[in-house]
């Protein structure tokens, strides 16, 4: 039996833009699309998607006719597809399956309850068990309470958490707790595809989003076997168009920090990244590469920002790069313009909760974020309260209020979202100028 896995997919969105070809398909949807191609190209008995859909409930009216519609190819071809709800998309993608009854996927734990089902494949049963978001964040593991194996033949669990993260307010788990009580374990939440043990895998989101450090890497998804007794993963099959890289070179005596000597090294990162034993990458169409100057010569906070275009599907139809030095607005957190202010708030926004305090926020940064994220929740506690007040519903059906730690990520989300937002205002303005 074969298992096309996937995770993650953020449908709705699409990949950050810092300059390249229009051509380029950076959609998340697009990504959905290739995802389906390859299950009937190599014939799967069915799709396993580890959660996180939709990007949020409101992307969901955007991406639902895309979803949709490889369903429908799917289940033309008799591929079944099962999936659990994460924390984007714990709300819409319950909404999704219960619009669409005869929408192909088999939703497992809505609701935050352990739930098993049957996916009837062209190989015979596969017992399956999965667990989904019943709310935006979970701080405790479900995994205690999962049921105990009872039934014949292979079984996968499905469920979206954190494995390694102590604490994480998006189900935290531990190796340890993916156990024998599944063949398999299909996860989803870190999108840089990832094997925590011999039958345990991250298998990534399928487009790559940013220059985040779970962004970096080949993206796309895994097929598991099963077979013999065991379970094995494949390695990843490249689905995203786009390619986030960070690196740094060193500068030696005598080497200059700009000119074709500095081009050609560049050049080469550009050829490493694009192609696997000589040939290039299926499907990407560009690497986004960013690379910090280090040694002799380098100017501090130098770098050196370049991208590619492989639409032509030959390497190298375009190739420009830009020099960022210290000066530079968006680089420098320092900063006194709109733009460096912005940054600094992204950067803190993101670090928000490390611990210890990434030492490159400033102390009264990290204060000012933390009053602007909790004046936030206090609006957000307002406006629902006086909703609630103009329609009052009793009941099961009534809405519940979110917590202050629910009310505070969706703050914190917001805030992510008009920060990316202006950021590519103002490198557009840039290269308008």
């Amino acid at each position: 039996m074969r298992l096309l896995c996937a995770s993650d997919l953020h449908l709705g969105r699409q990949s950050l833009w810092l300059n390249g070809p229009d051509s380029v398909d950076r959609s998340t949807t697009g990504a959905w699309r290739r995802i389906v191609d390859l299950a009937i190209r190599e014939r799967v008995d069915g799709v396993l998607l580890g959660g996180d859909i939709f990007d949020s409930a409101g992307s969901y009216y955007a991406a639902r006719t895309a979803f949709s519609q490889g369903l429908r190819d799917l289940t033309a071809m008799r591929i079944p597809v099962a999936a659990v709800a994460g924390n984007h998309d714990w709300d819409a993608l319950p909404r999704f399956c219960a619009a669409a009854s005869e929408s192909g996927v088999l939703l497992l734990g809505a609701g935050g309850r352990w739930q098993t089902g049957l996916l009837e494949t062209g190989s015979g049963p596969l017992h399956l068990c999965g667990w989904s978001f019943e709310r935006m964040t979970q701080s405790e593991s479900a995994l205690p309470h999962m049921p105990s194996r009872l039934d014949d033949g292979y079984r996968v669990a499905l469920v979206h958490g954190d494995v390694g993260v102590v604490g994480s307010a998006y189900h935290p788990l531990s190796a340890g707790e993916l156990d024998g009580r599944a063949d398999a374990w299909v996860l989803g939440h870190i999108h840089v595809g990832r094997q925590i043990t011999p039958t345990a895998l991250y298998p990534g989101s399928p487009q790559a989003l940013d220059f985040g450090p779970g962004e970096r890497g080949a993206h796309g998804a895994r097929i598991l076997t099963l077979e013999d007794g065991a379970a094995r993963f494949s390695e990843v099959h490249p689905i995203s168009t786009v390619r986030f890289e960070e690196c740094v070179l060193t500068l030696e005596e005598g080497v200059p920090s700009e000119g074709e000597d500095l081009d050609r090294r560049v050049d080469g990162l550009f050829q490493e990244f694009s192609r696997v034993d000589g040939v290039l990458i299926e499907h990407l169409e560009s690497v986004q590469l960013r690379v910090r100057l280090e040694g002799y010569a380098a100017e501090p906070r130098q770098e050196v920002v370049g991208v590619t275009d492989l639409t032509g599907r030959h390497a190298w139809t375009r190739l420009s790069y830009r020099r960022l030095l210290r000066d530079e607005p968006w680089t420098d957190v320092n900063g006194r313009d709109v733009a460096a202010e912005s940054a600094q708030l992204l950067v803190a926004l993101n670090n928000l909760n490390s611990d210890p305090p990434d030492d490159r926020i400033l102390p009264e940064w990290r204060t000012r974020v933390m009053q602007l994220v909790d004046d936030g929740v206090r609006e957000m506690e307002r406006t629902w309260d006086r909703s609630l007040g103009r329609f009052p519903r009793t009941g099961e059906d009534a809405p519940r209020k979110p917590s202050p730690e629910q009310l505070r990520e969706m703050v914190i989300e917001a805030a992510r979202t008009e920060l990316t937002s202006l950021r590519r205002q103002v490198l557009e303005a840039r290269r308008s100028a």
